[in-house]
């Protein structure tokens, strides 16, 4: 752990795109652990560190929103920000971060990945409440087989020549008065050369 100023805020991807999804701020003095979904700290998403990718073909039309779980191993926690933890490429589009609390899964299922961004619930009668991804409070134990919490990134194909997307998905969040953060296991792609390079199973290559 290192005692340093950081930037706790993040803008979706290239600026020209004008997608801004946390507003920056600033907290100093502060000290952040980072640690990897593995169970090294109190928020993670599986109980394992394998690599999901997530890819779209080349000339795939979105836009479409994923869905990741978040869980607790002592909490709650309060998320502060999510990022990607590397970007390549620029042929895709951020179009928001969001956020649920499922309360029964024998009623409501989780999004793996549906078209639309605000996505339509899969429980359209019930839906639950979405909320921005910011200052979300993750409460449900990862051990807990009816309450789940998620994570919903909205993403679309920016249809440049490269391909691209996110490598690993880095959650900033606040658990017991100490800011963390944690890498989730995900990638979010769209086929191009950029995406193939950086992960040429995840495009059939």
């Amino acid at each position: 752990m290192i005692r340093r100023r950081i930037l706790l805020g993040v803008a979706a991807s290239a600026v020209t795109l004008g997608v801004v999804l946390v507003t920056a701020y600033f907290v100093t003095g502060d000290t952040t652990s980072r640690h990897y979904n593995d169970g090294q700290g109190p928020l993670r998403s599986t109980n394992s560190p394998a690599v999901q990718s997530g890819a779209f073909p080349a000339d795939a039309r979105g836009p479409w929103t994923m869905g990741y779980r978040l869980c607790v191993q002592s909490g709650p926690v309060t998320v502060l920000t999510v990022a990607p933890d590397k970007t390549v490429g620029d042929g895709y589009r951020v179009l928001g971060l969001l956020a649920r609390h499922i309360t029964n899964t024998s009623v409501d299922t989780p999004i793996i990945g549906v078209a639309g961004y605000p996505p339509t619930l899969p429980n359209a009668l019930h839906p639950d409440r979405l909320v921005p991804a910011a200052h979300f409070v993750v409460t449900s134990s990862c051990s807990n087989k009816t309450a789940y919490d998620e994570l919903l990134v909205g993403w679309d194909n920016a249809h440049t020549s490269q391909g691209g997307g996110w490598l690993g998905i880095d959650v900033t969040y606040r658990a017991a008065g100490k800011t963390h953060v944690v890498t989730l296991p995900y990638e979010i792609l769209i086929c191009g050369p950029a995406a193939i390079h950086a992960d040429p199973k995840a495009c059939g290559s």
